[in-house]
């Protein structure tokens, strides 16, 4: 599966279905499968843990321009996706990336980018 594709099968999960996929992944394989509560907890507590540095992974000018580009909500998962991989490699960097598409991108960047307005445009 290519990575656009990929990509749009992971924005058409719901957000709990693409929260339980970051738990799985936080939490490994057990001989007992979690609980999709106990994977949703999880991905819930690692992204309030992890929310300064991805943050300053996302909100970048890069991914500002293709927002203001309208690159559509697939390009912009791929180019999350790529910009987590080296950081975020361990919790499945392209299911956080359409995590963070769907909550909104300039939702989720809107402190850092108030503060620095018209910045990578």
């Amino acid at each position: 599966m290519n990575q656009a594709a990929n990509a749009q099968r992971l924005l058409d999960r719901s957000e709990t279905e693409l929260l339980a996929e970051l738990g799985s992944a936080l939490l490994g394989r057990g001989a007992v499968p979690a609980s999709i509560d106990v994977r949703v907890t999880a991905a819930r507590g690692w992204l309030t843990e992890n929310a300064e540095a991805l943050k300053r992974n996302v909100c970048t000018d890069r991914i500002r321009a293709l927002i203001h580009a309208d690159a559509g909500a697939v390009a912009l998962t791929v180019a999350l996706g790529d910009l987590l991989m080296d950081q975020f490699a361990h919790v499945a960097p392209v299911t956080l990336a359409a995590l963070i598409v769907r909550m909104g991108v300039d939702t989720y960047c809107q402190k850092i980018w108030a503060k620095t307005p018209g910045h990578g445009v």
